[in-house]
């Protein structure tokens, strides 16, 4: 019992200081569709364990991307677990990826309960969650790694019907070197 608490604790403490200190991103172009492969085999085990029908729809096209997988792949891995625990056992969780004009597109859809206005609004502010044994950085710190790729990330949401997130993710280098 000692041994978990202090892991909890190296966790919430790991997760503080990542979240306080800057992001480093090492570009490179990779194909976003390889992360998404790499985000739905990590979570797979846990959409299995509680029942959740975890999907991809991906296109058969390369979508290269100048980004930093591991970053992306850590924002996203957070997102799909989110996911994954709003929904009840039978439920579907769907990544799906898209091309747009100057941005790959990623959604993470669920059939969970949703959420109202006011949850929606606080979702992005640190440390308050609604989650038994979460610290209230995840979502943050998936923003704060998308908005570093020069991206964005809206939630959409409404109760009864589920949750998804959009992720915006430019398809060319903008600026972000040195930045």
């Amino acid at each position: 019992m000692i041994m978990d608490s202090a892991r909890s604790m190296e966790r919430i403490v790991n997760d503080v200081l990542d979240f306080a200190r800057p992001i480093r991103l090492e570009l490179k172009e990779e194909d976003v569709r390889t992360i998404i492969r790499r985000v739905y085999d990590f979570c797979t085990t846990k959409a299995e364990e509680k029942g959740v029908n975890l999907s991809l729809d991906l296109p058969a096209e390369p979508m290269p991307v100048v980004m930093d997988g591991v970053q992306l792949q850590r924002a996203l891995v957070n997102l799909v677990n989110n996911a994954i625990e709003a929904s009840d056992t039978g439920q579907d969780v769907v990544l799906v990826a898209a091309f747009g004009e100057k941005a790959r597109f990623i959604r993470i859809r669920d059939h969970g309960p949703g959420m109202d206005k006011e949850a929606l609004e606080k979702l992005f502010t640190p440390f308050i969650t609604t989650k038994k044994g979460g610290n209230g950085l995840g979502l943050s710190s998936a923003k704060k790694i998308i908005e570093a790729h020069k991206g964005t990330i809206r939630i959409e949401s409404q109760q009864g019907t589920g949750t998804e997130v959009i992720i915006d993710v430019p398809y060319k280098d903008k600026g972000l070197k040195g930045e």
